[in-house]
């Protein structure tokens, strides 16, 4: 029987045997255009995916943008007609963004699957091409791993890797969009931290492959004990010569091992997960401090004025009648607009022009010519 490690085996060599590590092909051109052979088959599938993954991203954003309307055109203005405008929509573009999503989560799969597809029947008819010594110098639970394990994980990094970095890449830059839009400084604060995630996920990224590795080695060892022992040949052998208990340790043993090897892969993803989540909540807080330092900086006056001659020149001019926001702008759109501060503009300032100056200001009369500029010394 061959034993974990000797001939044969792979259990002490890690992930790639030593052949081939020594043929591992370089990331070329060539080998590049062969990965995406399997892809060009489905190339219309795959576009479609990319332009769902897009729209669900943009369609999950969309309510952040909706909830400021709520708050600002709904609550704050009183709004009735608004408020339940802008909630139906919100609640319309997430019930959108979750269909779009089980949309793209099926066409991925389907692409997935049936790449593998292709991948196994391939590696089934080549491995059929193979001679006598192929089977006989390599272990027979490598070749099962490389039919079984290694095409899932080709299935994994489609539907779970490639999804999530276009997902991540897209919802990035749409976010960005929105955020210059409405304030460049506090968007720069928050790209400031994208870099950050790069440390915690490149160092988890380099333990969780140190495990798999170890852990792919081991569950290759456990298919070649499996298939050598309960074959009908493995079998006959193991009970000719009483070996039943040695077997026994033997697999209790890689079995042992693999789910120490499991266990600390999860667990080198959960503080991975830790971290991560300890540096996305350090961007909210960079946001509120630096939002909070220009708003405390900016020396903000709020006017309470009946005379309009006082305001003329603020940045924006609200409107209150009981207690409720009607209107909002500077002065110039809120004269155009002919609303109510229209009416209250030409009821006091007709009558410095009119010359009636009961009730009106000097500063008034002046601005309307009423009273003239005194003349210079």
């Amino acid at each position: 029987m061959p034993q974990p490690g000797g001939p044969g085996g792979r259990f002490s060599r890690g992930f790639l045997t030593e052949e081939e590590k020594a043929k591992a092909p370089e990331v070329t051109g060539e080998l590049l255009k062969r990965v995406f052979s399997y892809l060009k088959p489905y190339s219309g599938h795959l576009v479609l995916v990319i332009v769902c993954i897009a729209a669900s991203s943009f369609f999950t954003l969309l309510p952040s943008i909706l909830t400021g309307r709520i708050i600002d055109e709904g609550i704050m203005k009183r709004d009735i007609r608004a408020l339940v405008l802008y909630i139906v929509l919100s609640l319309t573009v997430t019930l959108g963004a979750n269909l779009i999503g089980v949309a793209e989560s099926y066409i991925n799969s389907w692409i997935a699957q049936h790449i593998t597809f292709d991948m196994r029947n391939q590696m089934y008819a080549h491995l059929q091409k193979m001679s006598q010594r192929f089977f006989t110098s390599n272990n027979q639970g490598d070749i099962i791993t490389r039919m079984t394990s290694d095409i899932d994980g080709v299935q994994q990094v489609i539907t779970g890797t490639f999804t999530s970095i276009l997902s991540n890449s897209i919802t990035l830059i749409i976010a960005m969009a929105a955020m210059f839009q409405k304030n460049w400084i506090l968007a720069l604060v928050g790209i400031v931290i994208v870099p950050l995630f790069t440390i915690p996920t490149r160092h988890a990224g380099k333990t969780r492959w140190k495990y798999a590795n170890e852990s792919q080695a081991c569950n290759d060892e456990i298919n070649g004990i499996l298939n050598e022992t309960l074959s009908v040949s493995g079998q006959l052998l193991v009970k000719l010569f009483g070996k039943e208990k040695y077997e026994y340790e033997r697999y209790e043993k890689a079995n042992e091992k693999m789910i120490g090897l499991n266990i600390r892969e999860g667990m080198a993803g959960r503080w991975f997960r830790v971290v991560l989540s300890t540096f996305t909540s350090i961007g909210p807080m960079l946001i509120y401090l630096v939002g909070g330092i220009l708003i405390i900086r900016s020396h903000t006056s709020i006017l309470i004025a009946h005379r309009l001659s006082t305001i003329l020149a603020a940045d924006e001019i609200l409107v209150v009648k009981d207690g409720t926001i009607i209107e909002r702008g500077q002065q110039k759109e809120l004269v155009e607009k002919g609303g109510m501060y229209a009416e209250l503009y030409e009821t006091q300032f007709s009558k410095a022009l009119l010359g009636e100056t009961d009730g009106v200001s000097e500063l008034e009369q002046y601005l309307w010519g009423a009273v003239p500029a005194d003349e210079p010394d």
